[in-house]
């Protein structure tokens, strides 16, 4: 994994992060959104993404396909797990599948992705 993807993974989160205030989105959402504020909300989920990939990078595996996808189920699940207090109503009334993908694998796919084109790795 090339150093340069962990500021992709920043940004995946930071915009993924406004993307999802922008689409509709639950109750839960909504008041996680009230509660830290949208910025704020951004920097939370650019943070997230950010450790995540950071930490990964530390143990010099490939970042590959597969990994991506254990990486954004594991990130769930931790999340799941009480890692982000306030996201827990969201974790409550959401289909556990349905946050393994949208909340997890589909950010960290978008990392692996955005380091395949913009890194050409």
């Amino acid at each position: 994994m090339d150093c340069r993807v962990i500021p992709i993974a920043f940004a995946v989160g930071f915009f993924g992060d406004l993307a999802v205030q922008i689409l509709p989105h639950g109750k839960a959402l909504s008041n996680y959104f009230a509660k830290h504020g949208k910025f704020e909300a951004m920097l939370i989920a650019g943070a997230a993404l950010t450790l995540v990939t950071s930490l990964y990078f530390l143990t010099r595996l490939p970042f590959t396909l597969v990994a991506a996808v254990a990486l954004g189920v594991l990130m769930d699940l931790v999340a799941r797990a009480g890692a982000i207090p306030s996201l827990m109503p969201y974790y409550r009334t959401t289909n556990f599948f349905a946050s393994i993908v949208t909340a997890g694998i589909i950010p960290m796919l978008l990392v692996w992705v955005a380091q395949k084109v913009i890194l050409r790795h």
